[in-house]
């Protein structure tokens, strides 16, 4: 029996009379309560299990996401788009100087003060993050990797003792915003679903708030804003029709052996691995690999077809881009 059924404004009794409502989970994420959930969901940009999918990565990257059974997502101030996070902070921080303007709430005019805060704050930490694409061979990608004989991996249906790669909450896929309007909405709206559910606490609980609940709302909102703006590039790349798996920093406890670190040019760089999530085991739903340009390209092709079959990926399909190699 639950010892604190909800009631039906979505609190709970504390001691069979005092009411809590945890509204700032609620507008954590999109649930069945929002209001015009298909609407919320292409606003948000959550990519549809419908889309093909597609990685790409060295042919390193490749042994390392077959070895491990997952991707990797790292730590997104390592990326090559740091500009893009400072503009994408700077944007949020107009839209925040907005709200504070027409919110009627002066406790939630404090939260989002201390919101803009720490979205413009430097960082000593950022979110995780792995990066896909609904792209087949394109040239913008293989320009990053077929100098090296990369390949692009397609994901298929998850068949019945497969790995899991997306599911909800904390590993659910985002298409990256390009245009500014479309940034400027999706921050505005999730500001909004904050503010809408901190009005139900207070009509809820009769203006006794928790004493943390403010700063729970701080933090979560903080989350909210901060991992979609890792999904904010310049249009310049729109091309890539680039979708990314965001991790926030909070949910590293949930994988075995927490954060790891691998070296690169830019230092010891933080991740997680998709494949460590607690529970989780079996192959990756690998579709496809596909081969891009090289002057090695077939005998690339021979060798992770021949790792592939080692690995216990016999029904994934090995092919060959059809763009064209240039020295």
């Amino acid at each position: 029996m639950n010892q604190f059924p909800e009631q039906d404004d979505g609190s709970v009794l504390i001691n069979g009379q005092k009411k809590y409502r945890t509204g700032f989970l609620k507008a954590s994420w999109i649930t069945p309560e929002t209001r015009n959930v298909k609407f919320a969901i292409r606003r948000e940009n959550f990519l549809s299990s419908r889309n093909n999918l597609y990685h790409y990565t060295s042919i390193g990257g490749f042994k390392g996401i077959v070895d491990s059974g997952g991707f990797w997502a790292s730590d997104n101030r390592f990326l090559n788009d740091s500009e893009e996070m400072q503009h994408g902070a700077e944007l949020t921080a107009e839209i925040i100087d907005y709200k504070i303007r027409r919110s009627k709430r002066s406790e939630f005019r404090s939260i989002l003060e201390r919101t803009r805060e720490e979205i413009l704050a430097p960082r000593n930490y950022g979110n995780l993050v792995a990066c896909f694409s609904t792209a087949r061979d394109s040239l913008e990608q293989w320009r990053g990797y077929g100098a090296a004989g990369g390949v692009c991996i397609k994901l298929g249906e998850r068949a019945e003792g497969m790995r899991h790669v997306f599911f909800g909450p904390h590993h659910m896929l985002h298409k990256v915003f390009y245009q500014k309007r479309d940034k400027q909405v999706l921050i505005l709206s999730i500001i909004r679903r904050y503010e809408e559910q901190y009005e139900l606490d207070l009509i809820s609980m009769e203006n006794e708030l928790h004493y943390n609940h403010d700063k729970n709302y701080f933090e979560h909102m903080v989350m909210s804003l901060s991992s979609k703006i890792v999904g904010f590039k310049n249009p310049a790349f729109k091309q890539e029709f680039e979708s990314r798996l965001v991790i926030p920093y909070s949910f590293v406890k949930d994988y075995d052996g927490g954060l790891k670190f691998r070296v690169t040019q830019f230092g010891l760089i933080p991740y997680v691995c998709t494949g460590d999530i607690k529970g989780d085991e079996g192959l990756l739903p690998l579709e496809e690999v596909m081969i891009g340009p090289s002057p090695h390209q077939t005998l690339i092709a021979e060798s992770v077809s021949t790792f592939l079959r080692h690995k216990g990926y016999s029904n994934t399909i090995v092919s060959l881009s059809r763009v064209p190699y240039r020295a």
